[in-house]
């Protein structure tokens, strides 16, 4: 399009958006249809930032209220349709002699630009889609040609909706009057978009990742999981009577694998960010950050549900969470378009999974629905505007608070409120650049004295009181040795010793472990390479350890990839890992992590096949204590003259699955990522059980500098907590950084062969 231009023109997409929204918040009927503009020229960060004024309100839609109470359906809808593009067309009248002409424009460097307006992406939800381009609801797709029938075949092509054929389509049906059955009739009406040049708005509609996605074909998911989920597990309880409740003059019947299901989400871990579902089952209004929230844990969630019962159902589910994953990226290339290709090529195929749970037509499940469907046209609407969240309804509808809602309370509510809330706006939009332009003068540009942020991971500087873990008395307290050297960060209130700690926190092996550690820090300190030890054997005597002085921590401050810097995927965000047995008053937590618990190195066997290790020695643990521990026995001192203070972590390390059987043959395949279900199977960590124990195993402390980031750990249990599995999930769907740090390698072929077989499967079991 840019082309298309004079030199040295300046393209600039305008970006539209419309919703209706509720201004009242108990009832009533003060519903208006605001119209939001945004400049594609802007970075998607800045407009996507709800209180920026790079959005702004456009103008402000009529509503009828005798048109809504119609009793004729297709004359209101008629009436409603031309209302509505007309309105539209007076709105971006001034734009259509602009898109041709162009104006000048004096912009923010002091350079004079030729700009040229012209529409483009159109953000809003299915509705206004139908009405906005004159298609059947949920019958047709806005972006291409597809028939009804064919709207389920997601990795087939189809001929791109022009205007031109959309006047050749309306034309023929005009004169061979067409009735509205026809499969191909669309609403003969004139679009507002069509009197712009340079804009072809049937490419140009955006994929909306809120409606389309996280409501619309996951949320289906859901629904047809728990349907699934209630036929494998018959409703009964675990005395074999059937569980029933009354609600609203309906019987519920409620079966072991729905009541399995809320067991399995109100156990869910903690993790920095993510939501907890105590009641899922009785969730009924579903956000879109509880719906991403969801994302991020159903994986993990049904997998023993469905794993071994329906894993065709968990293959479906695993493509489809990959699809909304890999959209929802802030960047994009080749690749990660070609990686959505795969997870669509899975979706297609699987889907039958869940034939049972869809609409019946002639024996036939129904998957042509328009959601659906778009899922086919994310890798070109990606190609030609870039990631999809700089286009999603959900940001472009965060405008209704602070544009509207707000400036709705100022107002005296009689029947001018809509006048105040444009003045408001126009008032509030004039501060706004009137603030952005002085902020431009007044800051001094200067690339020198640029602040280096250092990542490193550390123990956080707040202690805590040392009767968490267990009741010390004053005379215990009192008795040790750095009372003598005021030390200050040793204080008496957080102060106890490892004898004392390791009575009340009752973790068999903390005393030797801690013997060890400090054993080892203090020769690191004096300046000794310390090898590893595979065998983690324990020293002869850890008993003087007993008297020094330890402050319990109760979290470390790691970091990790954000992915949501779309200038550097590689920028870092730092993240909190809680270790407390009394975490806001909810009990203990105590969180999981990723740890270097073996060297880097790569260890080379003698036989053809190399025996390597596994992601480079890195495991996952389970923190079980933080601390600070002061060496009253070192003789080399700080500048103060006080000994040197050593900062660890008590972690259980989870070995992976098959790990602890042949804990000396490492394999290629050891810690690879499931094929089924995408994620790595670690199983319980072996401790010491012994009072006195001789070797370590997987209880051990860790330096602060081994501690790499968060981890989410699920266990694979099903049913009642005493016959809890010794199998444990590694969420790698959790967040950004792990979703493109885990995976196997070669996925995409094995994902594609592994679909095909089982289609062949369910085509089998059909006849």
């Amino acid at each position: 399009m840019q082309n298309g231009l004079p030199p040295g023109g300046t393209l600039v997409p305008v970006i539209i958006a419309t919703d209706k929204t509720i201004m009242t918040k108990l009832g009533g009927d003060r519903v208006v249809w605001p119209v939001y503009l945004q400049i594609g020229n802007h970075a998607r960060r800045l407009r996507r930032q709800q209180q920026s004024p790079s959005t702004i309100l456009l103008g402000l839609l009529p509503i009828s209220q005798a048109i809504s109470k119609s009793t004729d359906n297709e004359l209101a809808a008629s009436i409603k349709s031309e209302l509505y593009h007309h309105c539209m067309s007076l709105i971006f009248q001034e734009m259509e002699q602009l898109t041709i002409n162009g104006w000048f424009v004096n912009c923010a460097d002091g350079f004079i630009r030729h700009c040229f307006p012209v529409l483009g992406p159109m953000s809003i939800d299915h509705e206004e889609v139908c009405l906005a381009y004159g298609i059947k609801h949920n019958r047709q797709c806005a972006r291409c040609e597809v028939e009804y029938s064919h709207l389920q075949d997601i990795t087939a092509a189809w001929p791109i909706r022009t205007e031109q054929n959309m006047r050749k389509r309306i034309q023929e049906q005009q004169r061979k009057k067409l009735k509205k059955e026809d499969p191909q009739w669309v609403h003969p009406i004139e679009p507002f978009f069509w009197r712009h040049l340079r804009s072809d708005m049937h490419a140009n509609l955006a994929v909306d990742m809120l409606h389309g996605l996280q409501k619309g074909v996951f949320r289906n998911l859901v629904d047809m999981t728990i349907q699934l989920v209630h036929d494998l597990y018959p409703a009964k309880n675990y005395y074999g009577s059937l569980k029933t409740f009354t609600k609203v003059n309906r019987k519920l019947r409620q079966s072991v694998g729905l009541v399995q299901l809320d067991a399995r989400f109100n156990r869910i871990p903690r993790f920095q960010g993510l939501k907890h579902f105590n009641k899922f089952s009785q969730v009924t209004q579903w956000t879109g950050g509880e719906e991403r929230n969801l994302i991020r844990i159903w994986i993990p969630i049904v997998t023993p549900l469905l794993s071994e019962k329906a894993p065709e159902a968990l293959a479906y589910s695993r493509a489809l969470v990959d699809f909304i994953l890999i959209a929802q990226s802030i960047t994009h290339n080749e690749s990660t378009i070609g990686y959505l290709g795969s997870a669509l090529y899975r979706i297609d195929a699987l889907k039958e999974a869940f034939n049972k749970y869809r609409p019946n037509t002639r024996d036939d499940a129904n998957w042509n629905t328009p959601k659906f469907h778009m899922l086919s046209h994310y890798a070109d609407f990606i190609r030609q505007f870039g990631a999809p969240n700089g286009f999603d309804t959900e940001h472009l509808e965060a405008p209704h608070k602070f544009l509207l809602k707000e400036f709705y309370e100022r107002t005296n509510k009689n029947d001018t409120y809509l006048d105040q809330i444009a003045s408001h706006n126009t008032r509030a939009n004039n501060l706004k650049a009137m603030a952005h332009r002085i902020l431009d003068y007044s800051t001094t540009r200067s690339a020198l004295n640029v602040e280096v942020t250092v990542r490193v991971t550390r123990a956080t500087a707040t202690p805590l009181l040392h009767n968490y873990y267990s009741s010390f008395g004053p005379t215990a307290a009192q008795s040790l040795q750095y009372q003598t050297l005021h030390h200050p960060e040793f204080t008496k209130r957080y102060t106890t010793s490892a004898g004392e700690a390791a009575r009340g926190i009752n973790l068999p092996g903390f005393l030797e472990a801690l013997a060890l550690f400090v054993y080892q820090e203090r020769r690191r300190y004096q300046g000794y390479s310390i090898p590893f030890d595979y065998a983690q054997l324990c020293l002869k005597d850890s008993a003087w350890v007993a008297d020094y002085p330890i402050v319990f921590l109760g979290a470390v401050k790691c970091w990790k990839r954000s992915g949501k810097d779309e200038t550097d995927s590689e920028a870092m965000v730092e993240e909190i890992l809680r270790c407390s047995q009394n975490w806001r008053g909810n009990g203990v937590r105590k969180d999981f992590c990723w740890l270097q618990a073996f060297p880097r190195s790569t260890l080379s066997g003698t036989s053809r096949q190399e025996t390597i290790n596994p992601w480079n020695g890195t495991r996952v643990a389970q923190l079980q204590v933080v601390l600070k521990i002061l060496d009253l026995e070192v003789e080399l001192k700080d500048a103060a003259g006080r000994p040197p203070t050593y900062y660890g972590a008590l972690a259980d390390v989870f070995p992976f699955r098959g790990e602890v059987e042949n804990p000396k043959k490492w394999h290629a395949s050891l810690g690879q990522p499931d094929k089924l279900h995408g994620m790595i199977e670690v199983t319980r960590a072996q401790v010491p059980t012994a009072l006195r124990p001789t070797k370590l195993q997987g209880r051990r402390f860790f330096r602060m500098a081994d501690i790499y980031r968060s981890a989410h750990v699920i266990s694979s249990y099903i049913g009642d907590e005493e016959r809890r599995s010794n199998i444990f999930y590694v969420n790698n769907y959790i967040d950004w950084d792990q979703y493109q740090t885990y995976y196997r390698d070669g996925w995409e072929d094995e994902g594609r062969r592994h679909a095909d077989d089982m289609r062949r499967g369910l085509l089998k079991a059909k006849g």
